[in-house]
């Protein structure tokens, strides 16, 4: 097995929670994460076949998952993945669409004005640079009341 996944272009990891309590599983998965721990060459791929905890070495890992689907649906998704691994692309094959003339967002965004609403506005760090010398020496934290109660910690 050692000889097998060391000499292999590419590693699948079927994972389900049978094979994740499996110590051979686990040393398999294991052997070749090592062999690409940053993933650059994708040498480990994984599939799930059944909903499990993912290992966290596993989490930045390409994979699918692969059940609640159709049979149809996954040989697509697996294909994919496959066709990435090999290309070392997994994008789209068309490019998205150009924007359109109308913008995404409006020209002035919009914000609430608290004054309308009867808050006093103020900038802290204004605030706290007027009052500096009134403030204790060995204070770590500093209280500064805002609108109506609400409460913001500010650290010097």
């Amino acid at each position: 097995m050692r000889d097998g996944i060391s000499g292999a272009a590419r590693t699948i990891a079927v994972l389900s929670p049978d094979y994740l309590k499996s110590q051979h599983g686990t040393s398999e998965w294991e052997a070749a994460w090592r062999a690409d721990p940053l993933g650059a060459d994708r040498k480990l791929l994984t599939v799930q076949v059944r909903a499990c905890a993912t290992p966290a070495r596993l989490t930045s890992v390409v994979g699918v998952e692969l059940f609640g689907i159709t049979e149809a649906e996954a040989r697509s998704r697996l294909r994919a993945m496959v066709a990435g691994a090999l290309t070392g692309r997994a994008k789209p094959g068309t490019a998205p669409p150009f924007p359109d003339a109308e913008r995404a967002m409006p020209d002035r965004p919009v914000f609430p004005d608290a004054r309308a609403n009867g808050l006093r506005v103020i900038n802290p760090v204004r605030y706290l640079r007027r009052r500096r010398g009134r403030l204790p020496s060995r204070a770590s934290t500093v209280e500064v009341r805002a609108a109506r109660g609400v409460r913001t910690a500010c650290s010097p």
